[in-house]
């Protein structure tokens, strides 16, 4: 960085030029001063007459001349010169390669009426930049930038401190390829209208030109940004480069330069050709005062000497303390031998339709409240004097007017600054219903355990009450306010709390102060902490320094919920039975799901959208909740005792979402109900069917859910085929010879209405040898030569039919024995035939004795007893 010296003299900044004629301006001053003083060289020449000498007329005559020329002199020429010309006074710059958004470097701005300009370039799409100098921000003289990623940026600061300070620049995006930046301070400037108007270009070829429209005595500075392919940037010979910088391998060139004012200033940059960016602007020349020329005010922590400044955010009903300051006529300082009376005056500066004049009032403005009495200036203030005041209600832009003399104004100056007076909090704030689905103020919703508590229905309308008031003893009112806060919801503590949450919507805005949403509504489930945040009410006051917690308005923080589901909505799979064998089942015989029956569950909110945190702690749908489990049949006395103790099963998958999963466990089978009479056939249509309930009393609106209708045709699917038969296991009477096995027929068959018919479509009962019981030995025949051994059946039936036979005695012995197929254990009723391992197959007992279907098949199977039977090799007959 380099500094360049400028001279001063008489309190002025100027270059050598103009201090020359600054100086012979004040040596013609002091001769007419000492000429009409009397101290002038004395003449010889003397002229008489009467009563007077000629010599003192002369010197009288010439005293009176050269007074009146050296002070229109003074006048006229001293102040012409006093602001004749904008210089030069130090140059920074930096550049950088980095991946940031935030870029620094040091400039030291000295001498009076300072305004320093500072130029980026940078290449990215889309970001925006902002520049403080010494952590004062500095304001935008203007932008601009190419389709493509070339951009550029101007800012500027009147009355810079002086020293070291460090400028920083902020973009929103990285660049993609580097940063330049340049700082230039000039004195000499305008500290009112310290720039002229901002004139920028784009494009593609070289050389880059602007035309600015400038003055004599005024400079132009100007900022050009150029790709990568531009190589090297060079300014036109009539500018003075003050920054060329290239950011890295990325290849961004960033440069700028200044140049002489004249009544227009065109400005060049050449290169190799590539998209550029091109701006400048011309810095205007200060005027001098010598009276006072305005007001201002700022902050009490503002900087001693400062002629502008901000005022941050303000709470109605507190104390506002500020500075007001008295401005010289150039409005380039303090006026600091100021003294007298103003009044001061707190406006509605909402309304910006008008014009901004040039005490930085508009016509629109109205008076908030003036304050009394009307301070006054006295000259310890050195024309900067605190002021306090206290304003009940709200307003979301705000200035301050200060007007001398209070009653008769001739000054006036408006705040530079605009400010927000916000409400101090929302009071009375409360969230309620009149039942789980209508908004009102029953009920307060603060429940945050589960179960139990009060609920209400996502989706369904509630009712959010608060009040914006001060912050004075007895608070009141804010009735201007009229903004729409932001429901803001973070983790309560409580087994219905949730870590994330559902839209919260507030559904209405504060008016006069007050809120009163009777369609609040909340999209999901379970409890939350709430909080109503506005951070909009104060957003003149974003750039200015005020805290987020100074600008925002906020409730205190409460407990909402319990929030359930509006309704369940469910989703059914297709269950099947398995046919217990082959394309029929027997009536008794039990069957089991091969498919189990699914109910898909999600729960919803009043407009059928999911409410997804509906699970865990939350979810409440239980064997208990659920109600009215059933399983119907179109025919025959279905028997469920099988099914297992808790069904269905209940799982909760995530999301708002569970599965009800029904088991037929050890089995569902049809009652053979008419124990002296058999059933004809029939066909198994049977429904499933419950409650859909959670223990809120959340239910599915269409419940009950089915599963298949008990109508003919339409009940749960078998896997091949309902018919149900009435069967029974016949076990026929054998003889033969005691030298081979004896065949013994075995047959299944069933009730076709008629008659007992053999069964051919069974092809798969099984009875196993060890359910065949021997008994009742005659002859020869002993459980020694026809024991258990003898019995041989195996595979399943065919056709109807098994294949049990006994094997021939061993040794050879003639006799008869009993057999019988034990069916039920003896727990069906028959306990005369009682095997060690019992078939288990109720199912096919039949009236062999007795009345009732319930007993055993039995035989009586003969070796030998033919007195013929040594003649044939082989003999069978068929009974």
């Amino acid at each position: 960085m380099t500094i360049s010296p400028t001279p001063h003299l008489f309190g002025f900044s100027c270059t050598p030029r103009v201090a020359l004629a600054r100086l012979l301006v004040f040596l013609i001053a002091a001769v007419g001063i000492f000429w009409s003083c009397g101290v002038y060289p004395k003449t010889a020449a003397v002229v008489s007459v009467p009563g007077r000498s000629r010599n003192d007329f002369g010197l009288a005559f010439m005293k009176i001349i050269c007074t009146v020329l050296a002070f229109v002199v003074l006048i006229l020429g001293l102040p012409a010169v006093a602001g004749a010309a904008v210089a030069f006074d130090a140059a920074a710059s930096t550049s950088s390669a980095a991946s940031s958004t935030t870029f620094s470097w040091t400039h030291t701005a000295s001498g009076a009426n300072r305004v320093v300009i500072v130029g980026v370039s940078y290449i990215s799409p889309s970001a925006t930049a902002t520049a403080t100098y010494g952590g004062t921000s500095m304001t935008l003289v203007g932008s601009q930038f190419t389709a493509a990623d070339s951009r550029m940026a101007m800012f500027s600061l009147v009355n810079p401190p002086t020293g070291a300070q460090t400028v920083t620049v902020t973009l929103t995006a990285a660049p993609t390829q580097g940063f330049v930046g340049g700082s230039v301070s000039f004195t000499g400037a305008n500290q009112t209208t310290p720039t002229g108007t901002f004139v920028s270009a784009i494009g593609t070829t070289s050389p880059a030109s602007l035309t600015v429209t400038s003055a004599t005595g005024e400079l132009v500075i100007d900022t050009l940004q150029c790709d990568n392919g531009c190589v090297s940037i060079t300014p036109g010979g009539s500018q003075t480069q003050r920054w060329n910088l290239n950011a890295g391998a990325g290849g961004n060139f960033g440069g700028g330069s200044t140049a002489a004012g004249a009544a227009t200033v065109t400005t060049t940059w050449t290169f190799t050709s590539d998209n550029w960016a091109y701006g400048a602007v011309s810095v205007k020349a200060a005027v001098g005062a010598t009276t006072i020329g305005g007001f201002n005010a700022y902050e009490t922590s503002t900087a001693a000497g400062a002629i502008t400044g901000v005022i941050k955010t303000k709470i109605a009903g507190a104390t506002v303390s500020l500075d007001m300051i008295a401005l010289n006529a150039a409005k380039t300082a303090i006026a600091t031998t100021f003294t007298g009376t103003v009044r001061v005056e707190v406006l509605d500066a909402s309304n910006n339709s008008g014009a901004l004049d040039a005490n930085n009032c508009r016509p629109t403005w109205t008076v908030i409240q003036t304050l009394s009495p009307d301070p006054t200036f006295v000259a310890g203030d050195n024309g900067r004097k605190t002021i306090s005041f206290t304003q009940a209600n709200s307003y979301p832009e705000a200035r301050l007017r200060i007007t001398f003399p209070a009653g008769a104004p001739t000054v006036t100056g408006c705040s530079t600054d605009n400010f927000a007076i916000r409400p101090n909090t929302f009071a009375s704030y409360s969230v309620t219903d009149t039942d789980w689905q209508t908004a009102g103020t029953v009920r307060t919703l603060n429940t945050v355990a589960v179960p139990g508590g009060v609920t209400h229905k996502a989706g369904r309308p509630f009712t959010v009450r608060a009040t914006a008031v001060n912050a004075a003893g007895t608070p009141a009112t804010t009735t201007n306010y009229a903004g729409t806060p932001t429901p803001t919801l973070t983790a309560c503590a409580g087994t219905a709390c949730t870590a994330t949450f559902g839209t919260f919507t507030l559904g209405a805005s504060f008016a006069a102060g007050v809120l009163t949403s009777n369609v609040a509504t909340y999209g999901d489930v379970g409890s939350f902490a709430l909080q109503l945040v506005d951070s909009t009410f104060s957003n003149v006051d974003a750039a200015d320094g005020s805290t987020t917690a100074e600008r925002n308005i906020t409730s205190a923080v409460i407990n909402v919920g319990r929030f359930a589901p509006d309704h369940f909505a469910v989703s059914l799979n297709t269950p099947v039975f398995g046919t217990a064998c082959g394309s029929f089942t027997y009536i008794g015989q039990p069957f089991s799901y091969t498919t189990q029956p699914v109910i898909t569950v999600t729960a919803q909110n009043f407009t059928n959208g999911t409410t997804t945190r509906y699970t865990g702690a939350l979810w409440q749908i239980t064997n208990a909740s659920l109600t009215g489990k059933a399983y119907t049949a179109a025919s025959g006395t279905l028997n469920t005792s099988g099914l297992p103790g808790t069904d269905p099963v209940i799982v909760s998958t995530g999301a708002g979402v569970g599965t009800l999963t029904f088991s037929s466990g050890t089995g569902l089978f049809f009652t053979r109900t008419t124990p002296t009479a058999p059933a004809s056939p029939y066909n198994a249509d049977i429904s499933l069917a419950i409650n859909v309930i959670d223990a809120d009393g959340v239910i599915l609106a269409s419940n009950p859910a089915s599963f298949g209708t008990a109508t003919a045709g339409n009940g749960i699917a078998f896997s091949s085929g309902k018919p149900m038969r009435f069967g029974r296991l016949r076990l026929g009477n054998a003889l033969g010879s005691e030298l081979l096995d004896l065949p013994v027929p075995l047959l299944a068959e069933y009730w076709n209405g008629t008659d007992f018919v053999t069964n051919t479509l069974d092809n798969c009962t099984s009875i196993a040898a060890a359910n065949v019981v021997l008994s009742n030995y005659q002859g020869g025949l002993s459980a020694t030569n026809m024991g258990q051994s003898h019995v041989s059946i195996s595979g399943t039936f065919s056709s109807g039919a098994g294949n049990l036979k006994l094997t021939k005695p061993s040794p050879a012995a003639t006799g008869s024995v009993d057999l019988c197929v034990d069916l039920d254990a003896g727990a069906g009723g028959d306990t005369t035939c009682v095997a060690t391992t019992p078939a288990n197959k109720t199912y096919l007992q039949g009236v062999w004795s007795g009345t009732n279907y319930n007993r055993d098949p039995s035989a009586r199977a003969g070796f030998g007893l033919n007195q013929n039977t040594n003649r044939f090799i082989y003999r069978r007959e068929n009974f």
